[in-house]
């Protein structure tokens, strides 16, 4: 990774294009290895998020996937339950202050999120 290291250099506002996938995927992972905090990184589809999801994973187990559907019709009519499952892991992961790549795509960034505070108040654990 010291190769890779003297290759990138992260400034604020800056704009990196003309990589190749792998490349953006070790771009974005060296990025998350530097810094403190999460990284977010979005995407145009669903199928895009779920690509470099996989692709992070083979680096890291620090990757959380945050998917919703690209139809609003589906978020009115059927939520998918595996969709909602992964969502509310990434939300756990979250909430719990481990530092993650998140991935999701357009719908899921514009999801509608209540605070964390609200999230944490509300959370009812069911015990048998």
């Amino acid at each position: 990774m010291e190769f890779i290291k003297g290759l990138f250099n992260y400034n604020n506002a800056s704009t990196v294009c003309g990589l190749t996938d792998e490349l953006n995927i070790l771009y974005m992972y060296n990025y998350f290895i530097e810094h403190d905090d999460n990284v977010l990184v979005l995407t145009n589809s669903l199928y895009d998020a779920n690509k470099l999801f996989q692709k992070f994973k083979t680096y890291t187990d620090n990757v959380c996937l945050f998917p919703m559907d690209d139809f609003l019709s589906s978020v009115a009519l059927a939520i998918s339950p595996d969709l909602k499952i992964t969502r509310l892991n990434t939300l756990e992961e979250i909430k719990n202050n481990k530092k993650s790549i998140i991935v999701t795509n357009l719908m899921g960034y514009l999801r509608f999120l209540p605070r964390k505070e609200h999230y944490v108040n509300n959370i009812i654990k069911l015990e048998k």
